[in-house]
Protein backbone atom coordinates (compact mmCIF):
# COMPACT_ATOMS: atom_id res chain seq x y z
CA UNK A 1 0.00 0.00 0.00
CA UNK A 2 1.82 3.28 -0.51
CA UNK A 3 1.55 6.82 1.27
CA UNK A 4 -0.75 9.33 1.05
CA UNK A 5 -0.56 10.94 -2.89
CA UNK A 6 1.64 7.65 -4.13
CA UNK A 7 4.86 9.15 -3.09
CA UNK A 8 6.90 6.84 -0.73
CA UNK A 9 10.73 6.60 0.62
CA UNK A 10 13.31 6.30 -1.94
CA UNK A 11 15.29 2.95 -1.42
CA UNK A 12 18.94 3.76 0.71
CA UNK A 13 20.66 2.73 -2.60
CA UNK A 14 19.04 5.04 -4.95
CA UNK A 15 18.60 8.13 -2.06
CA UNK A 16 22.84 7.88 -1.73
CA UNK A 17 24.55 5.49 -3.98
CA UNK A 18 27.95 6.31 -3.04
CA UNK A 19 26.97 6.17 0.67
CA UNK A 20 28.06 3.94 3.77
CA UNK A 21 25.52 1.17 2.62
CA UNK A 22 27.54 0.44 -0.11
CA UNK A 23 30.48 -1.70 -0.51
CA UNK A 24 32.98 1.15 -1.20
CA UNK A 25 31.54 3.28 1.70
CA UNK A 26 32.69 0.62 4.10
CA UNK A 27 36.14 0.64 2.67
CA UNK A 28 36.09 4.44 2.67
CA UNK A 29 35.14 3.75 6.66
CA UNK A 30 37.83 1.07 7.34
CA UNK A 31 40.76 3.41 5.76
CA UNK A 32 39.32 6.15 7.71
CA UNK A 33 39.07 4.11 10.85
CA UNK A 34 42.70 2.66 10.22
CA UNK A 35 44.29 5.93 9.71
CA UNK A 36 42.30 7.28 13.13
CA UNK A 37 43.89 4.52 15.21
CA UNK A 38 47.13 4.64 13.50
CA UNK A 39 47.59 8.40 14.13
CA UNK A 40 46.10 8.28 17.36
CA UNK A 41 48.50 5.52 18.58
CA UNK A 42 51.42 6.91 16.87
CA UNK A 43 50.96 10.49 19.07
CA UNK A 44 50.34 9.00 22.15
CA UNK A 45 53.48 6.76 21.74
CA UNK A 46 55.90 9.69 20.91
CA UNK A 47 54.22 11.61 24.00
CA UNK A 48 54.24 9.22 26.68
CA UNK A 49 57.45 7.41 25.06
CA UNK A 50 56.61 3.77 26.31
CA UNK A 51 55.56 0.38 25.04
CA UNK A 52 54.16 -0.80 29.00
CA UNK A 53 50.45 -0.51 28.84
CA UNK A 54 47.54 0.23 26.35
CA UNK A 55 46.68 4.15 25.85
CA UNK A 56 43.60 5.70 27.14
CA UNK A 57 42.20 6.24 23.55
CA UNK A 58 40.56 9.19 24.29
CA UNK A 59 43.63 10.66 25.70
CA UNK A 60 45.48 9.70 22.86
CA UNK A 61 42.99 11.01 20.91
CA UNK A 62 43.51 14.24 22.26
CA UNK A 63 47.24 14.45 21.80
CA UNK A 64 46.83 13.47 18.14
CA UNK A 65 44.41 16.96 17.80
CA UNK A 66 46.42 19.19 19.81
CA UNK A 67 49.79 17.72 17.61
CA UNK A 68 48.19 17.69 14.31
CA UNK A 69 45.70 20.15 13.86
CA UNK A 70 47.46 23.13 14.42
CA UNK A 71 50.28 21.80 12.10
CA UNK A 72 47.47 21.05 9.33
CA UNK A 73 45.77 24.29 9.66
CA UNK A 74 49.17 26.59 9.27
CA UNK A 75 50.18 24.10 6.12
CA UNK A 76 46.67 25.21 4.59
CA UNK A 77 47.20 28.73 5.05
CA UNK A 78 50.67 28.46 4.11
CA UNK A 79 49.60 27.19 0.59
CA UNK A 80 46.60 29.43 0.49
CA UNK A 81 49.05 32.21 1.05
CA UNK A 82 51.18 31.24 -1.60
CA UNK A 83 48.50 30.95 -4.00
CA UNK A 84 47.68 34.10 -3.80
CA UNK A 85 51.29 35.57 -3.75
CA UNK A 86 51.07 34.24 -7.52
CA UNK A 87 48.04 35.22 -8.33
CA UNK A 88 49.21 38.99 -6.88
CA UNK A 89 52.77 38.72 -9.03
CA UNK A 90 50.48 37.93 -12.52
CA UNK A 91 47.68 40.87 -11.93
CA UNK A 92 50.27 43.37 -11.73
CA UNK A 93 51.96 42.45 -15.25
Amino acid sequence: MSPVGGVGFRPAKLANPKGQGTLLGVYRWLVLSLISYVLAHWAYLSYSGGFDALPDWGEAAEIAFQTIFPHLAVLLLLQDIERLRELARSSRN
